[in-house]
């Protein structure tokens, strides 16, 4: 199993109730040396998702079309959006980049000594 490093989203703000951030899931430098690469792990409606969005961090983009990922209920069965839920949710997102930015300089701001 990879090695994996968790920066805290819970405190960003999505501005949609079905929304909030969790984590972003990063694998641990100490381990594979930098990478840029990242998935956001977030609940839908209350529900944490598998699926996370992998996000690029140096481009500061998802690579991903939001449709293409399964939103789980709590039985964990596939939910049909429509697509204006769709849209809504990758908005959302997009709209989060520079905050989840912000929490991975803070992070490594924080944790830099270990680092290195």
């Amino acid at each position: 199993m990879a090695t994996m490093r968790n920066i805290d989203l819970k405190h960003l703000v999505s501005g949609n109730d079905l929304i909030e951030f969790l984590r972003l899931e990063i694998p641990d430098e100490r381990v594979y040396g930098p990478m840029q690469f990242g998935w956001v792990c977030f609940a839908y409606n209350g529900v944490e998702q598998e699926a996370g969005f992998p996000m690029d961090l140096d481009k500061e983009i998802f690579l991903t079309r939001f449709d293409e990922t399964p939103i789980k209920n709590r039985f964990q069965q596939e939910v049909e959006l429509e697509e204006t839920a769709w849209k809504e949710l990758a908005d959302t997102f997009r709209n989060a980049i520079p905050e989840i930015i912000a929490a991975v300089r803070a992070f490594y701001a924080a944790h830099w000594k270990e680092l290195f």
